[in-house]
């Protein structure tokens, strides 16, 4: 009953050995070189939950955020951050990773820099911007 087009360019249906189209190899590869550029490419641009975390986290009213002013860029925020999104905030990344407020960067940064604030607050720069 229909097509399902997303089964096209769905990468998980190599684990089924489903060779049956081009297109997921051809998914496979170009999310591979793509990786060299943009982080987790299937996730941010493919993946149905990939979206609608993306969207969560854009229209999320209360954020891990970051003041400017108080940061010392001392690097224990990249180096905990299991996503890579401090890496992205810290050096304004046009891409960055998403972030899943994990709030490892909140707990390790000695100047209290990181914290869950309103995207209304001035001053402060959004974790997903």
């Amino acid at each position: 009953k229909g097509v399902v087009i997303y089964h096209y360019i769905n990468p998980f249906n190599l684990f089924d050995l489903d060779f049956e189209t081009f297109s997921i190899l051809l998914t496979v590869i170009l999310s591979l070189l793509g990786a060299f550029i943009i982080y987790r490419p299937f996730c941010q641009f493919i993946c149905p939950f990939g979206f609608i975390s993306w969207v969560a986290e854009r229209f999320s009213i209360i954020r891990v955020r970051i003041d400017k002013e108080k940061c010392t860029k001392c690097g224990l925020c990249i180096k905990e951050c299991p996503l890579e999104a401090a890496k992205g905030l810290v050096y304004a990344k046009k891409f960055p990773a998403d972030c899943f407020s994990c709030a490892r960067c909140l707990k390790v940064c000695p100047v209290d820099a990181i914290q869950y604030k309103s995207v209304f607050k001035k001053g402060i720069t959004n974790c997903s911007s």
